[in-house]
């Protein structure tokens, strides 16, 4: 009686050792690019929030309504992970009447988007469903 394995075994040992490497490798590219798409999303809102706060927090008689900022550019030293493309990130600001809510108050709604990406496939907060709305009555912040 004989111990050992034979070389057919070990050819198909390996051969599954093999492409179980080879699906490790792609997963871990798979996750990479995920992590990266979710690290741009997060970038981009708490650049979008930042500027809806900074808005929301000015004066309620400064805010004009129908007010748009249009689209600036950002600067790779705001966001980073937004610039590893050819063309910059850009952020819009938007400040709008909220439409009759029965409230007593005013309302006026501070909306913020982000764009980035490549020429070719920009991608946004309101594309994705991430738009970012504060909004803001006429009562006073400060007594």
């Amino acid at each position: 009686m004989r111990r050992g394995v034979t070389l057919a075994e070990c050819m198909v040992a390996s051969a599954v050792l093999g492409l179980l490497v080879l699906a490790l490798i792609s997963g871990v590219t798979v996750a990479t690019r995920i992590a990266d798409d979710n690290a741009q999303l997060l970038a981009a809102e708490a650049v979008a929030w930042d500027a809806a706060w900074k808005r929301f927090n000015e004066d309620y008689r400064d805010l004009v309504l129908n007010e748009t900022t249009g689209w600036q550019n950002l600067s790779s030293n705001a966001v980073p992970v937004l610039s590893v493309y050819d063309t910059p990130a850009k952020l819009r600001v938007d400040v709008s009447a909220v439409a009759e809510t029965g409230w007593l108050a005013d309302l006026k709604v501070i909306t913020a988007d982000v764009e980035w990406g490549p020429e070719a496939r920009r991608r946004s907060l309101a594309g994705a469903g991430h738009a970012v709305q504060v909004w803001r009555g006429d009562m006073g912040r400060v007594p």
